[in-house]
């Protein structure tokens, strides 16, 4: 198996990122990036799952085995699961309208604006002082262009839960582990 090394810039200063070598189960590949920082310490470690559409059904294809030859990665058998989250019972919600610039080129909302949506509804004071240290997010259904969703989120401590809904429909999940962010003297002036 082969692993993939590129150089990236985080702050101006050259990070590298590692890439795992992946399995393939069937309709998914599964993606280990790691980005270290130059002295060898972790910055980000990403474990993605991703899944072959068939343009036409919008359905996930079975992964052709020619496909992914060329990486010499290994085809599995057992998927490991992201862990269940339940659906918020208690929720700060705020609604967005989908707009145009919002959607990719396969035609449904780019996956970072989930993101976007589940930041912003916790408002710029908690950002400015709190830092993400580990998430956990799922992707359930894809939103359509046009039309309405809404981000919902319950803060318990350091932790956040979020959904993302739209047309009564689950679209994604998340759960975000938080730090405070220690303000120094010149930030508070």
């Amino acid at each position: 198996m082969r692993s993939l090394f590129i150089a990236c810039h985080i702050f101006k200063k050259p990070s590298p990122l590692k890439q795992k070598p992946f399995p393939i189960i069937n309709f998914f590949v599964i993606a280990n990036f790691i980005f270290m920082i130059k002295r060898g310490g972790l910055l980000v470690d990403i474990l993605a799952y991703f899944a072959l559409l068939n343009p036409d059904t919008r359905k996930v294809a079975t992964i052709p085995e020619d496909l992914v030859a060329p990486f010499e990665t290994d085809f599995v058998k057992k998927l490991h699961r992201v862990p269940k989250m339940p659906l918020l019972e208690q929720s700060i919600d705020r609604d967005y309208y989908v707009r145009y610039f919002d959607i990719d080129m396969n035609g449904h909302v780019n996956n970072s604006k989930y993101l976007d949506w589940m930041y912003d509804v916790l408002g710029c004071e908690f950002l400015k002082t709190h830092q993400p240290l580990k998430m956990t997010l799922k992707y359930v259904k894809e939103v359509s262009p046009g039309g309405q969703i809404t981000s919902s989120y319950h803060l318990d401590q350091l932790t956040s839960y979020h959904q993302i809904t739209s047309d009564g429909q689950l679209n994604a999940q998340a759960m975000i582990e938080w730090r405070a962010i220690k303000q120094t003297e010149s930030e508070t002036d």
